[in-house]
């Protein structure tokens, strides 16, 4: 049961006392923070300068098409906690997602893990032992680049690639049943319940009526990564929300929690979960007025959290407002939504994007302030740019407990807000116009600071509940890398076999019946050795008989038979004599020509996909 605090229940409890405190509390945090020096917060607040080791994608602060979608387009970066080592999980100038670990004080990257080429961050999470990541990879089409296949993948925390799997994704829509990734309308989601992953975001589909439609994905992976099955087919569902857009997902404890707007079929605010308790039209919105397109819709998705088999989802909306205001919902034991609490309830502004995190007992909620009047068309497209942050305390209940305050740190339509280790709430602020600098935002709770990171080095792989190698079977690898992999491997370029490990390359890539392990023990390259072991390469495997430890032997090599000796089986030799690699893999590498392909249809092309699929 949840007390409802009131203002004597508030003195009573000392908590004015420790917002008081934690007013001077915040004055000592913005000194050297880049923040106001004569500006004081109800709350602690700092800001600390992130600098890049190169240009990050910047987050989109201009774009009109902002509230089309609620979402901007571009993932935000996050910051994950293990160990007390902070992780920046980012995506570059050049749409490359990244795995970074941060220096102890969060100033500067300390050493890049991973490099995804052409795949994006849509989303990361962490069982407290690795870091699992949804990503987005793209293609360069006529007018930039375009996104067509989501993927599952895991690593250490030393960057070693755990799984990777695909989750949905196609090129074109040629027949029935292809289905790619949305990401104009969309927010992609990863959730992790302690046994499962969850990927919730919205698809591009052909059905058997030859039209592309819009719809909703939910799919459920175990640790490993491999698809939960209810029955004989995968768990989870491919329409359930008809033209859903930016899905939001939360495990509240004893169930995936998850809302999302529809423009048609319903048309409003939906709250359901999995497994299912059914799904409610939270708030019904009217059919869109005349000059309205059906993606019009009063009211959109902020952000949903839940614990203990409860749960809150905040939103914004103007149906029924002098204009848009912030609302919430709580969810009950059951999974089912009660009435709307409203937050906000100004005329001179429009709050939009709430973001909701824990606070010590209560709840953070952050939201953009657009004040730029009552154009109409502004109130579709608000410039982010031109939006301010707020912040406000409730309690579980919705009684607001610090009323709402600006702090100078902009939040946008992908932010996602993070938990540091002792329970402050932060969130990246990288709409900053510096190609190598983000911002780290803090929010503390009252009370001594306690520190995140430390100076020793704990970045190093405890995690036995995950497969200890990479499953072949149960990863998807890229085999345009198979004989860039296989070149480096044969040449010792150990950093050069890290990277496209990295980028999804097979680590029991093989030409001509030799594997990149053979090559690595048959040349002498122990380096090369240990990092393929690492990704999931195989050592008993066999080239005419020979293992690569007896290959090494052999040749010599003892600083490579230290290394293949602990991992592999113990054989007589064969009879067969030593073979060698030739030369095949010596001469300059030819790639062969991509097929031309049909690019996916875009948003901007609406309406070429189709009108909603009625049921």
């Amino acid at each position: 049961m949840n007390m409802r605090l009131s203002p004597s229940n508030l003195r009573t409890n000392g908590l004015i006392r420790a917002f008081r405190r934690s007013v001077f509390l915040g004055s000592l945090l913005i000194i050297g923070s880049g923040l106001p020096a004569n500006e004081s917060y109800p709350l602690p607040v700092s800001i600390t300068s992130l600098k890049l080791p190169a240009a990050h994608a910047l987050g989109n602060d201009s774009n009109p098409i902002y509230t089309y979608s609620m979402s901007d387009a571009t993932p935000a970066p996050e910051l994950l906690f293990i160990n007390d080592r902070a992780y920046l999980i980012w995506t570059d100038s050049n749409s490359n997602g990244r795995i970074s670990l941060l220096k102890p004080d969060l100033s500067s990257v300390e050493k890049d893990l991973v490099q995804l080429r052409n795949r994006r961050i849509g989303d990361a999470v962490t069982d407290g032992k690795s870091i699992t990541l949804l990503t987005l990879e793209w293609q360069t089409v006529k007018n930039g680049k375009e996104l067509h296949t989501a993927h599952l993948e895991s690593y250490s925390t030393t960057g070693r690639a755990l799984f990777r799997t695909k989750v949905v994704g196609t090129l074109n829509y040629d027949k029935e049943g292809s289905q790619g990734i949305l990401s104009a309308f969309s927010t992609f989601n990863l959730g992790w319940s302690g046994k499962e992953y969850a990927t919730y975001f919205t698809t591009y589909r052909k059905w058997d009526d030859g039209v592309v439609h819009q719809s909703e994905y939910l799919a459920l992976f175990d640790r490993n990564g491999k698809p939960v099955m209810d029955g004989n087919r995968p768990a989870g569902w491919t329409w359930n929300v008809s033209h859903s857009f930016r899905p939001r997902i939360s495990w509240d404890g004893q169930r995936f929690l998850m809302s999302t707007v529809g423009d048609a079929y319903p048309r409003g605010l939906v709250i359901q979960s999995y497994p299912s308790t059914g799904r409610e039209v939270a708030i019904e919105v009217p059919k869109a007025a005349p000059g309205e397109t059906y993606q019009d819709v009063v009211i959109s998705t902020g952000d949903v959290y839940g614990k203990d088999g409860r749960g809150w989802i905040v939103f914004d909306s103007r149906l029924n407002r002098k204009d848009y205001d912030i609302g919430m919902i709580r969810t009950d034991k059951d999974g089912k939504p009660g009435s709307t609490i409203w937050i906000t309830g100004t005329s001179e502004a429009r709050e939009r994007i709430p973001r909701i995190q824990p606070l010590g007992q209560n709840l953070l909620l952050a939201w953009a302030v657009d004040g730029s009047g009552n154009s109409p068309q502004r109130a579709w497209n608000p410039v982010t740019g031109d939006m301010k942050t707020q912040l406000a305390v409730v309690d579980p209940d919705g009684e607001i407990l610090v009323p709402a305050f600006y702090v100078p740190a902009r939040i946008r339509g992908a932010t996602r807000l993070f938990q540091f280790p002792n329970g402050d709430v932060g969130w990246i602020n990288d709409a900053t116009a510096q190609a190598r600098q983000m911002e780290i935002v803090r929010i503390s709770i009252a009370g001594p600071n306690v520190t995140d990171n430390t100076n020793t080095d704990t970045n190093t792989d405890t995690n036995t509940d995950i497969t200890d190698t990479v499953d072949p079977d149960a990863t998807e690898f890229d085999p345009s890398l198979n004989l860039p992999i296989l070149q480096s491997a044969l040449r010792g370029d150990a950093g050069a076999v890290q990277s496209f490990l990295a980028r999804g390359a097979n680590p029991n890539a093989s030409h001509e019946g030799w594997f990149a392990i053979h090559y690595a023990a048959y040349y002498g390259h122990s380096e090369v050795c240990k990092f393929l072991l690492e990704a999931g390469a195989k050592p008993d495997t066999l080239i005419e008989g020979w293992s690569a430890l007896q290959l090494a032997e052999s040749r010599g090599h003892s600083n490579v038979v230290e290394v293949l000796k602990p991992v592999s089986r113990s054989r007589n030799r064969t009879m067969n004599s030593m073979p060698g690699p030739g030369e095949s893999l010596s001469r300059p590498l030819q790639q062969e020509p991509n097929p031309v392909r049909k690019s996916i249809r875009t948003l901007e092309k609406a309406t070429e996909i189709g009108p909603p699929r009625s049921r």
